[in-house]
């Protein structure tokens, strides 16, 4: 039995934070109803290419909404909104990526949800949270990267700052709403009313905090880190080395012994060793260090150098595309990704599974079903709630649905 068996989310959101905090509740055996604008549905069903042989909908969108049933309404109409509050009774979780104003608009917002259903875990994601002085400031995962301080350590010295090369700060606040959902949901359990509580997420907190040592070193001394390329401020030998024909790989001798370690495979001599075993130094030349560590790896080869990082136990790996990844015989093993038949776009999806692994429970992930077209079951959930076939014509003459 999945672990979230019997729960219910009803999830208003779109584009990738918080539709990824519902995929992993879904994955752990919720049951997600995504609530879509019956004109346009889901941003991110346009954000291609790529796009599957048949139909129009993204892999971008396909990615992340997996185990879910996908209704629309039209939110501003009283109807719609009707709907929603006969959902709400039914359901445990309640997730919206709405700017403040339009919650209240569209009948979706904390009071009026939470008096329709008490023990309700109401959640929201948004770019700076509900109050403050930006609560009302749309944002998007690259402005926040930008402003959070994400680019202003990502890339060469010499160049433009950067950013992450995929949504990074969407996926951390998804990870962190979806952890604080479960905890929620752990909190009512215990409480003998069983009430919910209000959530409130942002990109901007979220990626502040993932940066951990960054602002933390920041706000107690005064430290700006910068951008190192693929250096790192703090330790060494941690980037990328070039071989002697031509191939690149990470290095990360990361503590004082793998760095011993490292050195007796270069047939470094005692006297250099003595000059740079201690990390602080590393760290702190790290232009001369560097060109020094080159030098001893500029005589190898591509597999000689493989040879010495695996005899002596050295972390490293080439630097791989998506195509390298999955070719990869020892990755293959491991099991990462899982896959499922889609009868919507005829063809088989395959997925990265949730990165966690249970044993010694009778308890498992939810299997895998395939991302719902726009609307496909509008009706089925109507009907569930009680509509008639002919409320339901109706709605959908009316283009609430």
């Amino acid at each position: 039995m999945s672990i979230l068996k019997g729960i219910k989310v009803l999830d208003c959101s779109r584009i990738f934070a918080a539709p990824v905090c519902s995929m992993m509740l879904a994955d752990m055996g919720a049951e997600v109803i995504k609530v879509e604008n019956p004109n346009l549905g889901d941003d991110t069903r346009r954000w291609g290419p790529p796009f599957p042989k048949e139909g129009d909908d993204a892999y971008y969108y396909l990615s992340m909404n997996r185990n879910k049933r996908s209704i629309t309404l039209d939110l501003k109409r009283k109807e719609a909104q009707e709907v929603i509050g006969k959902l709400i009774g039914k359901s445990d979780i309640f997730i919206h990526n709405f700017l403040n104003l339009k919650t209240k608009n569209f009948g979706v917002d904390y009071p009026t949800l939470s008096s329709i259903n008490p023990s309700l875990i109401y959640a929201s994601v948004s770019g700076f949270g509900d109050e403050g002085p930006m609560a009302g400031k749309g944002a998007m995962d690259f402005t926040v990267q930008a402003m959070s301080g994400i680019m202003s350590i990502t890339g060469s010295p010499e160049g433009s700052p950067f950013k992450v090369g995929y949504a990074v700060t969407d996926i951390l606040t998804g990870q962190m709403l979806y952890s604080s959902i479960l905890s929620a949901l752990y909190a009512r359990e215990k409480d003998p009313l069983k009430k919910g509580m209000k959530l409130d997420s942002s990109l901007l907190h979220s990626a502040l905090f993932s940066m951990c040592y960054v602002p933390f070193s920041y706000l107690n001394s005064g430290f700006n880190y910068k951008r190192l390329g693929n250096n790192h401020p703090n330790i060494a030998p941690y980037s990328s080395y070039k071989t002697q024909d031509g191939h690149y790989l990470v290095i990360a001798a990361a503590t004082e012994q793998l760095f011993k370690n490292f050195c007796a495979g270069l047939s470094i001599s005692d006297e250099e060793y003595s000059k740079w075993s201690r990390n602080k130094v590393r760290a702190g030349n790290p232009d001369e260090f560097n060109g020094f560590l080159q030098s001893k790896i500029d005589r190898l080869s591509k597999e000689d150098l493989i040879q010495i990082l695996e005899k002596h136990g050295i972390p490293y790996s080439e630097i791989n595309n998506m195509e390298g990844v999955f070719s990869n015989e020892d990755i293959k093993g491991i099991g990462l990704t899982k896959k499922v038949y889609s009868e919507n776009y005829k063809q088989e999806l395959e997925y990265v599974k949730h990165p966690i692994n249970m044993t010694n429970t009778h308890h498992k992930f939810a299997d895998f079903t395939e991302p719902p077209k726009l609307g496909q079951h509008t009706d089925e959930v109507l009907a569930e709630l009680g509509y008639t076939e002919n409320e339901i014509q109706n709605l959908r003459k009316e283009k609430i649905i």
